[in-house]
């Protein structure tokens, strides 16, 4: 079946222009380029004598019930969770399943409605086809049958009814249900009011009439004074002032200090941040020099170029509207030919977005001319709705969390940190305006029953997070707080980074490093540290923070550990605790990262050059493009790990005595050539073996697994074949030689296994100066699993050596 688009000449279209006049809306009469879709052009329904076209089916449905709000009380369930009760007259559980064939009747009384469309569309029924709209939108419409239906139903008293969808009567999918919450709203006369709406306007979710050319920047306006004069968690963080800021000043297009050097020291002046794509190739013109107008042109200031990007414009023109007049962009805010201020700014970019007052967020489009939908030429998609009488008009509601998911600046590395640092944000699609901030979420089409003063309302309930979040694609958007005074979330954020898409691959720090920036200035008694691009905190801090069990962190000698023949636990029962300060296990901790593909192999790369990021070092996760990152734990550290890194031939610093010095080579974002570790190795032997899952539903899977100088007690890797080959000539049952470098233990006291933390690394040679140098590379790190039979064995096996890892 071809994929059906919405209507344009059916009575139950959008709202607009009359369905028999043909005239499209003005707001896509006037602009059209290759990236307009003229499916979205609108009509709206005509009703003779009060009453739309309905079939006789649909003339019988009581919508005034079905979309008028009312109480129903909550009582506590035996759990604690709240249970909504229903009066025998309530409508809440009133399905309507629209379907082909004839009209029956479910045994619990839902009615049901024919649900395609007949081929004369004159007489076809307007709220049939509206429904069938909906489910075109939400390309629901399935392509491998002919028989279907949509079930929709007035849940909780909420005026509105959700869409669900399946092939045949029983079993219907309620979407909302698998995470897809489209409902049906009742359109809310706002009384002028945009934002409050009184108990007189109903309870409940209601819908709003978009202005598919013009933004609601009143709408708007009532968010952010509803946001800055009573969420506490709001306010923009105080970072000082930052050296060589610059932002546009809208009244006059010129780039200018910030704050204005007329800025009292004690004043904070608001600017409004931009997060948008730059787009392929990106080679727009910079900012250029103008002469000053005041004096003559004896004086010149720097300004913005004659041609600038659509969104850019766009963005200046919505600040304006809300009352602002500094912006910062980084296209030309940033200096992008002095690299050493624009790194500068780079690893400020938590402070700058994080104390603007609002973030402008483009999420329409794949490049900077696609513009803001509803700023300027830019139209947005037109409403499904229908006028059912003069007091009822219905709205088909696309929640805004899926056309910012899906959308393409969603997917880039650069809009992570600008989407999760601002307190306040403002998402532009092609559908309407979202706006967030730690503690509400709203959108232009969504009204909720807000009170004002002295007003109150029976189902205010519904506006609690909790409540909410049933309906997955009506939650936030983005984290509603990130708990930046945490630094084990730090590896949450590397994780959710880590499937973003990079235009150049040397990035991969930069674009995250306001995040760790974040972190660096917010983790009490400024313990947290950047070390390209790995969290850095005193070991036992991960403890204190729920990273570790409460078991002691303790250390020492594994290769003393190793060649002693008695019982392990002996011995390790004689570690010494860590010391708080101890720098060597702060970085061991974060370099036992370990990476993740799944078994989505949609995220999985094609082979090991595509997995490597070769511009950095296979020790680091910016190193490895995958789907997620974790660190292992440990609580037994080695303590005679020596740890070095090589700049160059000339300058190799020790870790533990020239810490600073490396922390500001790596602030500066000097790369090292290797990082040296001292400590204790074995060989071992990797096959592609078929093997039952120790764990979970223990079936049988194919794999890699350490095979030599034992069996190691463990699941097969979470890895994809090609990591361990080489050339493509390893097979099952055909051993591969590696190193296996000792890092740690995750200690069980008793038990007859110790998990051994360690890396797995792959020998290569390195053109150094013309010579061969021979290094490592980093392919694998993860917990294995020792049994104590095998444990005599790892003193012989074992010995202590410096690997250069590349």
């Amino acid at each position: 079946m071809e994929r059906l688009r919405p209507f344009k000449n059916l009575l139950c279209c959008c709202f607009g222009v009359s369905s028999h006049d043909g005239n499209k809306q003005d707001g896509h009469a006037d602009h059209h380029d290759e990236n307009d879709n003229d499916d979205n052009d609108a009509v709206t329904a005509v009703f003779d004598n009060g009453i739309p076209n309905l079939c006789s089916t649909c003339r019988a449905i009581d919508f005034k019930s079905l979309f008028t709000s009312h109480y129903c009380p909550v009582e506590k369930g035996y759990d604690g969770t709240s249970i909504v009760t229903h009066p025998k007259e309530c409508r809440c559980e009133y399905e309507l399943e629209p379907r082909t064939g004839p009209m029956t009747v479910h045994r619990r009384g839902f009615r049901v409605l024919p649900g395609k469309p007949e081929s004369d569309a004159s007489s076809a029924c307007s709220f049939c086809h509206f429904l069938y709209q909906c489910q075109a939108r939400l390309n629901l419409i399935p392509s491998d049958q002919d028989s279907w239906y949509c079930a929709i139903k007035s849940t909780h008293s909420l005026g509105r009814i959700p869409i669900q969808m399946d092939g045949g009567v029983g079993g219907g999918r309620e979407l909302e249900k698998w995470g897809i919450s489209q409902p049906i709203l009742r359109v809310v006369d706002s009384g002028g009011k945009t934002l409050v709406r009184g108990r007189h306007a109903g309870g409940g979710l209601r819908g709003r009439k978009l202005d598919p050319k013009r933004a609601d920047y009143k709408l708007i306006g009532e968010w952010l004074e509803l946001c800055r004069s009573t969420h506490a968690n709001c306010k923009e963080l105080d970072t000082g002032r930052i050296r060589g800021l610059q932002a546009i000043d809208c009244t006059t297009s010129s780039i200018v200090p910030f704050p204005p050097e007329d800025t009292a020291a004690d004043q904070k002046v608001p600017y409004v941040t931009l997060s948008y794509l730059w787009g392929p190739g990106a080679a727009t013109q910079g900012p250029i020099v103008r002469p000053n107008t005041g004096d003559g042109g004896s004086t010149s200031r720097l300004a913005l170029p004659d041609e600038i990007p659509l969104v850019i414009r766009d963005a200046i023109r919505v600040v304006e509207q809300l009352g602002y007049r500094y912006l910062w962009v980084d296209r030309y805010c940033i200096p992008q030919d002095d690299a050493a201020a624009k790194h500068s700014q780079i690893m400020n970019m938590g402070r700058i977005y994080s104390g603007s007052v609002v973030t402008i967020v483009a999420a329409a489009g794949e490049v900077p001319e696609y513009g803001l939908p509803g700023v300027s030429s830019r139209a947005r998609t037109s409403q499904l709705g229908l006028d059912i009488n003069d007091e009822l008009s219905l709205v088909l509601y696309e929640a805004p969390k899926d056309h910012i998911l899906k959308s393409k600046w969603n997917t880039r590395g650069w809009t992570y940190q600008e989407g999760l640092l601002p307190k306040r944000r403002l998402i532009f699609t092609d559908a309407m305006v979202y706006f967030q901030c730690q503690e509400m979420h709203v959108d232009e089409v969504m009204s909720l029953p807000i009170p004002g003063p002295g007003e109150d309302f029976d189902e205010v309930r519904v506006l609690s997070f909790a409540n909410l979040s049933s309906f997955n694609d009506l939650g936030m958007v983005f984290p509603r707080t990130t708990d930046w005074s945490d630094p084990s979330t730090a590896w949450d954020r590397i994780g959710e980074y880590g499937t973003r898409e990079l235009g150049w691959e040397s990035d991969a720090l930069n674009a995250i490093s306001g995040v760790m920036g974040m972190y660096a200035l917010q983790v009490e008694g400024s313990a947290f540290k950047s070390f390209y691009g790995f969290p850095i905190l005193p070991v036992r801090s991960w403890k204190r923070y729920g990273n570790h069990d409460e078991s002691d962190i303790r250390g020492c000698s594994f290769r003393t550990w190793f060649e002693d023949p008695s019982d392990p636990d002996t011995a390790a029962s004689e570690a010494q605790e860590i010391d708080e300060m101890n720098l060597t296990c702060s970085l061991v901790y974060s370099l036992a990262w370990r990476y993740w593909w799944g078994d989505d192999r949609e995220f999985e790369p094609a082979n090991f050059e595509k997995a490597r990021r070769s511009i950095f070092g296979s020790w680091l996760w910016a190193g490895w493009r995958t789907r997620k990152y974790e660190p292992s734990y440990m609580t037994l550290f080695d303590t005679s790990l020596r740890i070095r890194v090589q700049y160059s031939s000339d300058l190799l610093l020790d870790w533990e005595d020239d810490n600073n010095k490396i922390l500001d080579l790596s602030y500066k974002g000097e790369m090292p050539e290797s990082l040296n570790i001292k400590g204790v190795v074995l060989d071992v032997e990797l096959n592609w073996a078929r093997r039952q899952m120790e764990h979970g539903r223990r079936e049988w899977k194919l794999g890699w697994v350490l095979s030599s100088p034992f069996n190691w007690n463990k699941d097969l890797f979470e890895s994809p074949r090609w990591l361990f080959e080489e050339d493509g000539r390893s097979g099952e049952g055909s051993g591969t030689g590696f190193l296996f470098l000792v890092l740690g233990c995750y200690y069980w006291d008793g038990m007859p296994y110790q998990g051994i933390t360690g890396m797995i690394l792959r020998p290569v040679l390195k053109m150094l100066d013309g010579q061969p140098h021979a290094f490592y590379e980093r392919l694998y790190c993860d917990e294995f699993e020792l049994s104590l039979e095998n444990w005599p064995e790892m003193g012989r096996l074992t010995r202590e050596t410096e690997v250069r890892l590349i």
